[in-house]
């Protein structure tokens, strides 16, 4: 008996500082590929005893885990949901996003680029659209949420990949993909970055920690 008491005392210490238990949280895709590279190597080492559950949805599936109570908070673009009285919206950073295309793509040899000029191209994106400029629309899309796929249309196609630059530091080092600028865009188009719970809702001790991770992750990270 003393044993089991010690074993309990000892698991209670740990759920009560976020090191064991379970905790179950939603990442736009975007977020996702950017930060659970990361958050799993941190807390897979730190906290092994920990389960964790993340969920990497669009942000309207993931409001609904989130009513449904089976996630505790989630991390997605501001403008992807509304904003209804029961939900918490923290801004917690902002991603930029660049214009990146392959070595050797037409517009490389070209001494400026505009808008138009980008048009000609294939657009690929991971993004949901109303956080694309609109006339980006104006030529063709290839939308999805999974950025190896994009990644790899990116180097071998004549589109251009609107991404943040950290999801390509490999390729941009080994000079296979470029950044390309666009003049008549002097500034990247940014997507606010925002942490939602239910109001009122208390975060458990575990659900606090990787809050805290990802806030520390957007105040860390050059993003601009």
């Amino acid at each position: 008996l003393r044993n089991h008491a010690r074993i309990f005392d000892h698991n209670l210490i740990l759920f009560c500082r976020g090191e064991s238990g379970k905790v179950s949280f939603g990442m736009w895709p975007l977020i996702g590929s950017m930060v659970l590279p990361g958050l799993s190597t941190h807390f897979i080492s730190r906290h092994p005893t920990l389960k964790i559950w993340a969920a990497v949805k669009s942000a309207n599936a993931l409001l609904k885990e989130l009513h449904d109570g089976e996630i505790e908070l989630l991390f997605c673009g501001r403008g992807q949901f509304e904003i209804t009285p029961d939900l918490q919206v923290d801004s917690i950073g902002e991603v930029a996003l660049s214009v990146l295309v392959r070595n050797g793509h037409p517009l490389t040899n070209r001494k400026t680029v505009s808008r138009a000029d980008l048009f000609k191209f294939p657009l690929l994106c991971a993004v949901e659209l109303s956080q694309v400029p609109a006339d980006f629309m104006n030529g063709g899309i290839f939308v999805c949420e999974n950025f190896d796929v994009l990644r790899h249309a990116a180097l071998n196609t004549d589109s251009y990949w609107l991404a943040p630059l950290q999801m390509a530091q490999p390729e941009l080092a080994a000079g296979l993909l470029k950044e390309l600028p666009v003049i008549d865009q002097p500034q990247r188009a940014k997507v606010d970055i925002c942490m939602v719970q239910l109001k009122g809702y208390e975060l458990s001790p575990a659900a606090q920690n990787i809050a805290a991770y990802v806030r520390d992750f957007f105040a860390d990270s050059d993003i601009g």
